[in-house]
C-alpha cells in the first residue's frame, strides 16, 4: 500500500503564499513525531500520514494568528488550502 500524504499551500487573507510556516501535527490516529516542517518558498507542504484516519495540523508564524484544520485520510492524498490571518 503507498503511503498517503496531507498536502497543501498556506496563504495570507489576500492570496499570498507564506513561507517558513510551521506545520505539525496537533493529533493523530496514532502517536507522531514531534517534530514540524516549514512550508516551501510557494507556502507548499507535504506531510506523510502513516495510517488512515483522522487528523489534526497545526500551523503557526509569527505575526499570524495559529490555525488548526481538520484532515480525514481514507486510501488517498488530501489537499487543504490554509488561510492565515493577521
Amino acid at each position: 500500500m503507498t503511503q498517503a500524504l496531507i498536502r497543501g499551500v498556506v496563504h495570507d487573507a489576500q492570496g499570498n503564499p507564506l513561507a517558513a510556516v510551521s506545520v505539525f501535527y496537533s493529533a493523530a490516529p496514532v502517536p507522531t513525531p514531534e517534530i514540524a516542517l516549514l512550508t516551501d518558498s510557494h507556502g507548499g507542504f507535504v506531510l506523510a500520514a502513516p495510517v488512515t484516519g483522522d487528523y489534526e495540523l497545526t500551523f503557526t508564524k509569527d505575526g499570524y494568528k495559529t490555525r488548526t484544520a481538520r484532515a480525514n485520510v481514507a486510501t488517498s492524498s488530501v489537499t487543504l488550502q490554509i488561510t492565515l490571518d493577521r
